[in-house]
């Protein structure tokens, strides 16, 4: 869809006269929303508490636990709810994870520096183990590379779309009640004003300490490629474990290779995607040591 999804999403005149492809859009994402429900639903037939089987259990049992506790969440953890937060996690994260991935494979291959040090310290820090989650807290350098990844270009850089619940207003403009708003959340990480140098450069380092320590920056104004606030991703852990785990799998598999870039390459986003941010069509050899 690319920017077409922009401009249905802010105005009707265009909806209007993209009605052909609104009503297949609709049509595609009713059909992918039922199948999600049913396969939820399922899920009740042979659930048991004490196992976990997938994410569809695991809302179940939030479910289930808020129901006990009393919480005032229960009443929103509808199937329905619950069965789209599974959309969001299959639908939404897949996207973003697959372009995430692709400009960590670009950097590798972009800076030999980096790709260096990166297997550096894998070799020393775990070997040829299989990476686990808590393996994350070793890698400070492999953590630094991840994060400076998704602040420099982040795969959605203008977030979700709200809408204000009120009339408001930001600097000189005022905002009334119902506008739909979208954060720019990929020029505030670059944003110079937060950051020694331009913001525009590609550096790990800028997320280690004195000591070479990873600074966990999640909640920090100057890395929202996840968001903020309450409506922020509710996958940032899943996100952030899955990245370091495939990375670190992907240079432990290649150790007796160097990663190289065939094709010539730039930094710069992919001109014809407009609604996410993805490289440019690149190639990279396996080249022996």
């Amino acid at each position: 869809m690319g920017s077409y999804y922009i401009l249905w999403d802010y105005s009707p005149i265009f909806r209007w006269l993209d009605y052909k492809m609104v009503n297949k859009f609709n049509k595609v994402t009713e059909e992918l929303c039922n199948l999600l429900m049913k396969k939820f639903q399922k899920h009740y037939i042979d659930f048991k508490p004490t196992i976990e089987r997938d994410f569809c259990d695991t809302m179940i049992s939030a479910k289930l636990w808020a129901k006990q506790q009393n919480s005032i969440k229960y009443e929103h953890m509808t199937d329905q709810n619950l069965a789209m937060t599974v959309y969001n996690l299959s639908y939404d994260g897949a996207d973003a994870f697959y372009n995430s991935f692709q400009w960590l494979l670009l950097f590798v291959a972009y800076y030999p520096s980096i790709q260096t040090k990166l297997r550096q310290e894998i070799s020393k820090e775990i070997g040829d183990q299989l990476p686990g989650f808590d393996d994350r807290h070793r890698c400070h350098y492999v953590m630094a590379f991840i994060t400076e990844s998704l602040r420099f270009r982040n795969p959605n850089p203008f977030g979700a779309i709200h809408e204000t619940m009120a009339n408001c207003n930001i600097g000189n403009y005022n905002i009334p009640s119902g506008t739909r708003v979208s954060v720019a959340l990929g020029l505030i990480s670059c944003d110079p004003i937060h950051w020694s140098d331009s913001g525009h450069d590609f550096c790990p380092q800028r997320f280690l300490d004195a000591d070479g320590h990873y600074v966990t920056t999640v909640s920090s104004a100057t890395f929202i490629p996840f968001g903020f606030g309450r409506r922020k991703c509710v996958a940032i852990s899943l996100s952030l474990n899955v990245l370091f785990i495939l990375l670190v799998r992907l240079l432990q598999s290649t150790k007796n290779f160097d990663i190289v870039l065939n094709t010539n390459t730039d930094l710069s986003p992919d001109p014809s995607i407009t609604f996410t941010l993805s490289p440019k069509e690149f190639k990279i050899s396996l080249i022996p040591k």
